[in-house]
């Protein structure tokens, strides 16, 4: 089974973590919520690849859990966020070309992008591995381009092909509709949340849900909680983009977040 870890402290801890809830144990929210995920990829039955990485929470959903924290009795609530959405739309892809350590670059070779990239989008080389580097795109890059423009960048590592090119999600996304090939959850049943742990920082819910071979098949590259569907502007909490996750007739696709306050 491959294990993609997309947090720099995992690779600097001498003893790893044997499962998601004990990764998720070694992090304490005390800087604001920390949203924490597992991405499964389960090929007829069996777990191929699991991806363990932080969402972002958006401005927009920071607003909404504050107003259904802290309100007038005569404010409106936003609906609660009990869905899942994932879309084609994150734009990740692989390197095709080296990236060798210490020589300077301007252009990434990349598989064709799945999606459309606006400029000054950051892009993680090496995503989900204990060696990463972040880029700047230059200019925007348009659906199925093969090179990307960059600020210009000395390698602080050698990057080989195949590795994770994978953008990363800011607190502004705030979409007016989602784009590309979508799939919902549906209303998550209370089945689907599990709440536990005491004391700042350790208080937590999680949240499952399993994408199954009856989801609309594609090459699914980012995740979002929503509150209506379609989700719109303000519509939107947290955000995540990672590499390919397939779901096809034989592979389904498993999300488990745990976010902690």
């Amino acid at each position: 089974m491959e294990l993609l870890v997309a947090h720099p402290e995992y690779y600097r801890s001498q003893i790893k973590p044997r499962n998601f809830q004990a990764w998720c144990d070694m992090y304490e929210a005390h800087n604001g919520p920390l949203g924490l995920w597992e991405l499964a990829s389960i090929y007829k039955g069996e777990v191929v690849r699991r991806v363990w990485m932080k969402n972002v929470v958006t401005d927009s959903g920071a607003k909404a859990l504050l107003q259904r924290m802290w309100n007038a009795s005569s404010a409106t609530l936003p609906p609660i966020f009990n869905q899942i959405a994932i879309t084609t739309n994150g734009g990740s892809t692989v390197l095709t070309s080296t990236i060798t350590l210490s020589n300077t670059y301007s252009t990434l070779s990349v598989a064709n992008l799945p999606a459309p990239l606006a400029a000054n989008t950051v892009l993680t080389l090496g995503f989900g591995t204990g060696t990463t580097q972040n880029v700047t795109l230059s200019t925007s890059a348009s659906i199925s381009a093969s090179t990307l423009n960059v600020n210009v960048f000395t390698a602080s590592a050698t990057f080989v092909p195949g590795s994770n090119v994978v953008p990363q999600p800011n607190v502004t996304d705030n979409p007016i509709t989602l784009s590309g090939t979508i799939a919902y959850s549906g209303p998550l049943p209370t089945t689907a949340f599990t709440y536990s742990g005491s004391g700042a920082g350790n208080r937590q819910v999680q949240v499952q849900y399993l994408f199954d071979v009856t989801t609309t098949a594609g090459n699914y590259t980012e995740s979002w909680l929503v509150n209506n569907v379609p989700p719109s502007t303000d519509q939107t909490s947290t955000h995540i983009i990672f590499p390919a996750e397939v779901v096809s007739p034989s592979t389904a696709f498993q999300i488990t977040l745990i976010e902690k306050l």
